[in-house]
C-alpha cells in the first residue's frame, strides 16, 4: 500500500529431506532477520503451518524514515552548501529516485534473508541423520531420543493416523521422527517412540502408504 509493504514467504513440508546435514538450524538466522526488519521500524513473525511447513512474515513501513536511516546516507556537514539555480531540481529527484532504489534493495535483502532463515529451519526439522548417531533404547528420556533421533515430524505423524498399531496402554505421548525409508513396495517405514512420564517404554516399526502423485496433479492414496 501507500505506507505499508507485507513480504511473506510461505513453504510446505518437502517431498524428501535434504541429501545429506548440513549442522545448520540453529534458529539464529531468525534473530538476524527480526533485528533487520526492527531497524526499518517494522515486525516479524515466524512459525509452523499446520501442515508441517513454516511461514514468515514481516510487516514493514514503505517509509522508513529517518530512524532508519544508516551513518553512510547521513549528509555530510562539511561539504560544499549547494546553490539554488534553475537544473537544481533534478539534483532533488535524483536523491528522491536513490532513496526509492535504496529502499527497494533494502526490501529485497530481507526477503532473501526471509528464504534463507526459512530453509535453515526446515534443514534443522528434516535432518536425516540423527545428530549423536546413538541408537535410541528404552528407558532413555524423551531428550535423549530427540538428540539421537530428531523431533517429533508432524508429516510422519500425519501418515501414521489410523495406520499405527495399538499404543501401548501406560504411554502418555508418542514421538514419529522423520525417517524417510522408502521400501521397494511403495510404502513408507515409520519409527514410533512411545513415552510414559518422560521416559521411553517402547519402540515400534511399522510401513503405511505412500501418497503419490499421478499425471494430472490429483493425488491419491494406496
Amino acid at each position: 500500500t501507500d505506507e505499508r509493504v507485507a513480504v511473506k514467504v510461505r513453504n510446505g513440508v518437502p517431498p524428501s529431506p535434504p541429501a545429506a546435514a548440513t549442522g545448520l538450524g540453529s534458529g539464529q538466522g531468525l534473530t538476524g532477520l527480526r533485528e533487520r526488519v526492527a531497524l526499518l521500524g517494522g515486525a516479524l513473525e515466524a512459525h509452523r503451518t499446520p501442515g508441517g511447513g513454516f511461514a514468515v512474515a514481516a510487516d514493514i513501513p514503505a517509509d522508513p524514515g529517518p530512524g532508519a536511516e544508516t551513518a553512510d546516507a547521513a549528509p555530510d556537514d562539511n561539504g560544499p552548501v549547494a546553490v539554488d539555480e534553475p537544473g537544481s531540481g533534478l539534483s532533488a529527484l535524483q536523491r528522491r529516485l536513490g532513496g526509492a532504489v535504496t529502499g527497494l534493495l533494502g526490501l529485497v535483502g530481507v526477503g532473501v534473508l526471509m528464504m534463507f532463515g526459512l530453509v535453515l529451519v526446515d534443514q534443522a526439522q528434516h535432518a536425516p541423520e540423527p545428530p549423536s548417531g546413538e541408537e535410541p533404547r528404552l528407558g532413555m528420556s524423551r531428550k535423549q531420543v530427540e538428540s539421537a533421533m530428531g523431533w517429533d515430524n508432524n508429516a510422519s505423524r500425519a501418515a501414521a493416523a489410523g495406520r499405527e498399531p495399538p499404543r501401548p496402554g501406560s504411554a502418555t505421548d508418542c514421538m514419529y521422527p522423520y525417517t524417510g525409508e522408502k521400501l521397494k513396495s511403495g510404502r513408507l517405514e515409520i519409527v514410533r517412540y512411545c513415552f510414559r512420564s518422560d521416559t521411553l517404554i517402547a519402540t515400534d516399526r511399522f510401513t503405511v502408504p505412500m501418497v503419490t502423485e499421478p499425471p494430472g496433479g490429483n493425488r491419491t492414496h494406496d
